[in-house]
């Protein structure tokens, strides 16, 4: 007798989707809640100007919808799918939100890892999709709510959208003695006052659970924990860690911070303390050494000086291009200056950090990186307060790298673009293969980022970096299907 049998034998799991609609129109609140019932007729409901519809819905009461089975098998069961509607009937254009959440009155319930969800063609289990902003920092799953879609809806126009749940194909037979009760709910979030993109970047700020920057380990879990489930916003004003200009916000993950420019998607890490926006491009440009060789301290630089040089100074002059600047500086050429984008890239810093750690543990004799010396810079080892290695965004001034700005750089670059330094691809837990950081020189060859790979590895994807001026964004939700513009 196979598992699916017995599952479906003894299972007492009962499904209920309770549909609430909550609409917020110019000032007035309407808060509907809807038990869909067993027939066929479309359920309406009418607030202000707009019109929300219910398609075919029915209470899912049979064990058939709720059997662990594979995501394809789940898909094509069309009496176990609802389909909602939205209806702007209105004169204003509106932004919408649809989230799912536990019935908070039912008890013993299944783990929201152990619930498939599909919408709109997106399959994730229910505990990987994105919190709403007011339960971004909530563990117990009975107050989470979760972000089913986001977008804009223009006036006159219908939105339909497919929502099927399912029990995962590898749920344990011990959750059978377990109920799912869940709610859809509708959110217009029309007001009188659009939230610009900016507000809505500073509304993730949670100063309270935001972790230390110095705390090793325990940061660096904390970060890869909160990338997958929120996206939050941190505030860095000690002076251990501000940057150049000061005060700076940096994000923790991210699924509310994409940006659409210059026809692709990028990813907020940070906002400087110039006020202007330091993002990632989502995807590679493709991949590329560091340095084409790795054999001096020199090419831990992405501008670097003399080869056998006879001094720190003389090897970390910002003379020559590194294989990866010529990369990203081709890119920039070609995807943002040549095609009019460049008036809204800010001339804010890149560091290329390459200050060394002297301590009684490493290079302690302070005469090193350079020639051949074995080396060993801060991100030689993991950041510890402990080593007095403090995360930072702060640029010693050789090292930090500009185009024209005198006053906060050398103006040394080409372009306005450039990589992530380890302290931000860290504190994001990005983890991307090349970062712009000086890791150690082993007297053989020189490595760098926070992954330590050699400069001469030309399997490392690039990721490009460019900061947006402020003021530039627009318009848009920060959602990946609904990025933050400049229009």
């Amino acid at each position: 007798m196979n598992y699916k049998t017995i599952f479906k034998r003894q299972t007492k799991l009962i499904a209920m989707f309770i549909i609430a609609l909550s609409i917020i129109v110019i000032g007035c609140s309407y808060s509907l809640f809807i038990n869909v019932s067993e027939n066929t007729q479309n359920q309406v409901v009418t607030a202000g100007d707009l019109s929300i519809t219910y398609a075919n819905g029915k209470t899912i009461t049979n064990n058939d919808c709720l059997n662990p089975v594979s995501d394809n098998d789940a898909k094509n069961r069309t009496n176990c799918t609802y389909n909602v509607k939205i209806t702007n009937n209105g004169t204003l254009d509106a932004s919408y939100q649809v989230i799912i959440y536990n019935d908070s009155d039912t008890s013993n319930l299944v783990e929201h890892k152990y619930l498939r969800i599909s919408a709109n063609n997106v399959t994730k289990n229910l505990n990987e999709l994105s919190h709403t902003s007011d339960t971004l920092n909530e563990t117990d799953e009975n107050k989470i709510k979760y972000v089913l879609d986001t977008g804009n809806i223009k006036t006159g126009e219908t939105i339909s959208m497919n929502v099927v749940i399912w029990l995962n194909n590898n749920a344990p037979y011990t959750i059978s003695d377990k109920n799912v009760s869940l709610k859809i709910e509708v959110k217009n979030v029309v007001s009188d006052k659009q939230r610009t993109p900016m507000e809505r970047i500073m509304e993730q700020l949670d100063e309270e659970n935001c972790p230390e920057l110095i705390s090793d380990t325990y940061y660096l879990n904390e970060a890869f924990n909160y990338i997958y489930y929120n996206s939050v916003l941190c505030p860095a004003f000690d002076n251990y860690y501000y940057d150049t200009y000061k005060e700076t916000y940096y994000f923790i993950g991210g699924n509310l911070n994409y940006v659409s420019f210059a026809g692709f998607k990028w990813i907020i890490v940070r906002i400087n303390g110039d006020g202007s926006i330091r993002m990632v491009k989502e995807s590679s440009i493709g991949s590329s050494a560091f340095n084409e060789n790795a054999n001096d301290n020199a090419y831990v630089g992405y501008m670097y000086g003399k080869i056998g040089a006879s001094s720190y100074k003389e090897a970390h002059q910002n003379i020559n291009d590194s294989t990866i600047k010529k990369k990203v500086d081709l890119w920039y050429k070609e995807n943002i200056l040549n095609k009019g984008y460049s008036d809204y890239v800010s001339d804010t810093l890149f560091c290329n950090d390459r200050k060394l750690l002297v301590n009684d543990n490493y290079n302690a004799d302070n005469d090193i990186g350079y020639g051949t010396k074995e080396s060993y810079y801060r991100w030689a080892t993991f950041p510890d307060n402990e080593d007095g290695n403090y995360l930072t965004f702060y640029c010693s001034e050789n090292d930090a790298l500009t185009v024209s700005d005198e006053t906060h750089g050398n103006t040394v670059l080409t372009y306005p673009i450039g990589l992530l330094t380890s302290d931000e691809n860290y504190a994001n837990g990005l983890n991307l293969d090349w970062d712009m950081s000086a890791s150690f020189f082993d007297g053989t060859s020189a490595y760098v980022g926070i992954n330590v790979l050699n400069v001469d590895n030309a399997d490392g994807e690039v990721y490009p970096v460019i900061n947006l001026k402020e003021g530039s964004l627009k318009s848009g939700l920060g959602t990946k299907e609904n990025p933050f513009t400049l229009n």
